[in-house]
């Protein structure tokens, strides 16, 4: 009986890559979609199927920067690339921890945004943001984690906000700043968190994360990646040329009335891997 939680810690620690996942980002799809119709380089798996993780997007800078080096990416092309290695290879963070014989690395970093919008039409407005992110990642072994809250204040000289309604289709709720019934500034926080897992050609993961099915955008679809975080569990096997991903959790459409969804997810390969083809179902 003993021997058994001493082979499963072995297992556990076994090599693999610092795998997290990754917040959504426009910045890094057009980046990663880009390189990829110019230079022909295989799409991350997970491009269609998010929340992508870091291993990945480490392993498609890593062919864009044997490009660099040859001299074919264009001078903006080198920049971004640049910055995505700062975060992804260089894991850029204000404090981090490592033990080898663990093969544990973890991650403290907090990160900091602002949007200044003024503009003019019949008067002068101005619409300000700001977001502050404490983050934490790691891994032990080959078991990846992360946590991040993103908390936000934003303030339209426009706009009066009303009571947030707290109901997840309405978007994000938010509190008013001060005791009133109206205000022209919000704020709000998000949470995310999760752990995977990887071994071979099996991916495990489980999390309170952005979930993308496909190629859509429009904020008003559950699986676009830009509605609230989602309560769920997913499982993903690798056949080379295809991929099968079953995704289950818990969908709240409104506030105290808790659903559950399935999605099943096949991904062909086509053109060497450089085209995605996938059919959903969704439960």
């Amino acid at each position: 009986m003993k021997i058994l939680p001493v082979l499963i810690l072995l297992n556990i620690i076994h090599s693999t890559e610092y795998s997290p996942n990754v917040n959504n980002s426009d910045e890094i799809d057009q980046f990663i979609l880009r390189i990829s119709n110019r230079y022909s380089i295989q799409i991350p798996h997970t491009l269609f199927s998010k929340p992508m993780h870091a291993y990945e997007i480490s392993k498609f800078l890593g062919k864009v920067d044997s490009l660099d080096k040859s001299g074919l990416l264009t001078i903006q092309e080198s920049y971004r690339l640049r910055n995505l290695k700062k975060i992804f290879n260089d894991k850029r963070s204000i404090f981090k921890w490592y033990k080898k014989e663990w093969n544990t690395e973890n991650y403290i970093n907090l990160s900091f945004k602002g949007i200044v919008l003024p503009f003019y039409r019949k008067y002068a407005d101005i619409h300000l943001k700001g977001t502050i992110s404490p983050q934490f990642s790691g891994k032990l072994g080959q078991l990846s984690y992360f946590s991040e809250i993103n908390i936000w204040t934003e303030y339209q000289s426009d706009t009066s906000f009303k009571f947030s309604t707290y109901e997840p289709y309405d978007g994000n709720p938010y509190n008013l700043f001060g005791r009133t019934k109206q205000s022209s500034i919000r704020s709000s926080d998000m949470f995310r968190g999760g752990i995977f897992f990887r071994v071979k050609r099996f991916e495990f993961e489980t999390a309170v994360d952005y979930l993308k099915q496909g190629p859509v955008f429009y904020f008003p679809l559950t699986f676009s990646g830009g509605t609230l975080p989602v309560t769920y569990f997913r499982a993903r096997m690798d056949l080379y040329l295809l991929q099968y991903i079953h995704t289950f959790g818990l969908l709240r459409t409104q506030k105290d009335k808790p659903k559950y969804f399935y999605t099943h997810r096949l991904d062909f390969s086509l053109m060497n891997k450089k085209a995605i083809c996938g059919i959903n179902a969704v439960i």
